[in-house]
Formats: C-alpha cells, sequence, structure tokens
C-alpha cells in the first residue's frame, strides 16, 4: 500500500482534494487501480474515517480476493452493495 501511495502520476482532483499535493497524486494511484472511488458527490472526504464496507472493498482490490466465502456479520444484509467484499474478506480472515 505505500508503494501505491508514492507514485508518481497526475494527480486526479476530487473536490476536496488538492491535485498539486502528496495526497491528490495518493488518491490518483489508488483510484486508478480501483482501490478507491470517492463519493457520489464527487469529494473524497480525506478527514473522514473509513467504514468498515469501504476498508473490506480496498483490502479485497489491493489483494485480488475474488473467492466468496461466508458472511459472518448479522449487519450486513445481501442487499448491501458490499455484501460480497464482507465475503471476501472474511474468508481471508481480515475482518
Amino acid at each position: 500500500l505505500t508503494a501505491v501511495l508514492f507514485l508518481s502520476c497526475n494527480a486526479y482532483a476530487f473536490s476536496d482534494v488538492k491535485s498539486d499535493g502528496e495526497l491528490g497524486v495518493a488518491v490518483k494511484a489508488l483510484e486508478e487501480y480501483g482501490v478507491i472511488n470517492g463519493y457520489e458527490d464527487g469529494s473524497f472526504r480525506p478527514d473522514s474515517f473509513i467504514t468498515r464496507a469501504e476498508f473490506c472493498k480496498m483490502v479485497n482490490v489491493l489483494f485480488n480476493f475474488t473467492d466468496v466465502g461466508v458472511n459472518d456479520f448479522t449487519d450486513v444484509s445481501y442487499d448491501d452493495w458490499y455484501f460480497r467484499s464482507f465475503g471476501f474478506s472474511c474468508r481471508e480472515c481480515v475482518v
């Protein structure tokens, strides 16, 4: 992850990320790898905590987890966008 954060590339600017700084470069690299997408309103929210679902999605992309395991979380429904991410992460014992 650290290596990905400091890749040199043209930075993409979410509405709340300056494209000319280190954060902008890191965000662009993570977006290009599909690790992050930002939010529907065009923001990245760099000062917010990430959710458990967002964490699982990022880990799954970074480590290429694709086999779905058993999802033991009672608060994760089949209809949630992150249902498969939790299955991957559970199978790999990440969460």
